[in-house]
């Protein structure tokens, strides 16, 4: 809807709800497939043979990943038209997500099948503001605009069909905090996982009444003064990281994300004479 009022030149109120397919996904990845290859180390008859390789583990079934999004949204224009402004809060459910499952013990022998696997939220908003005028400049007319833009979203798994939700994976790379856990529920798109530093060792005494770490930053597997000290978060005297589940996860916690916040943009546009 919208209307004129002396003081407010138009204002707009939007509600707006929709879902759609994902249709970035490569096709056919609900078959299984093997590749072809010519051998490097035996030869048969003197030619390289073409061998294969065991066939791709594919999920029981597959169906549409789905992006439901329901969007809230207000436009105003005061000041003659000059001042605009544009505010829209969302939400978009992902539903059926393709993504990888729970990690599988070596023993398996393949790499883990993508399928339906997860749900994921997002909840974001979106603010724009713009100044636009015109005035005369050397007995010619001049135009100019001025827009900023500020957005901002979070992403959180609410369903995820693997590691009961529990257990962390790419565990070497959790453990150097190079890495994060596999998906679990609650779990914030680009958390990242490690220790919490607190200082450095002062001297042999501050060392002697801190929590044991040898297994970090060591020399000669031992904690020299000048180090890091990192934080006994369950107080157990130990800094370590259990056995890496959420239940379980010893001194580590999430110390950062990965994935930008409040980004912003900047338009500027400007004409004289109509050029």
């Amino acid at each position: 809807m919208s209307w004129s009022r002396s003081f407010l030149d138009n204002l707009k109120i939007r509600v707006s709800a929709g879902s759609m397919g994902n249709g970035s996904v490569a096709p056919y990845k609900y078959t299984s497939q093997m590749t072809l290859s010519k051998a490097t180390d035996i030869t048969l008859g003197g030619d390289l043979p073409i061998v294969t390789s065991t066939a791709s583990t594919v999920p029981a079934s597959l169906t549409w990943e789905t992006a439901t999004t329901y969007d809230l949204g207000v436009d105003f224009d005061i000041l003659n038209n000059r001042l605009s402004a544009t505010f829209d809060i969302y939400r978009r459910n992902t539903t059926n997500m393709y993504t990888a499952g729970e990690t599988l013990p070596g023993v398996f022998g393949a790499s883990v099948p993508k399928g339906n696997n997860a749900e994921l939220r997002t909840d974001g908003w979106e603010l724009s503001l713009q100044w636009r005028d015109q005035f005369n400049l050397g007995g010619k007319p001049f135009s100019y605009s001025v827009k900023g833009s500020l957005w901002d979203s979070r992403s959180f798994v609410t369903k995820f069909n693997g590691n009961d939700g529990k257990k962390f994976g790419k565990i070497a790379d959790l453990i150097t905090g190079m890495g994060q856990p596999d998906y679990y529920e609650g779990m914030e798109l680009g958390e990242m996982w490690g220790y919490t530093v607190v200082g450095l060792y002062k001297d042999w005494n501050d060392i002697a009444n801190s929590a044991t770490q040898n297994f970090k930053q060591t020399v000669n597997n031992a904690v020299y003064p000048g180090q890091v000290k990192f934080a006994d978060l369950d107080l157990d005297g130990e800094i370590d990281y259990r056995d890496l589940t959420l239940e379980n996860h010893g001194d580590l916690s999430i110390i950062g994300n990965s994935l930008p916040r409040y980004r912003f943009g900047l338009n500027f546009n400007a004409s004289w004479n109509g050029k």
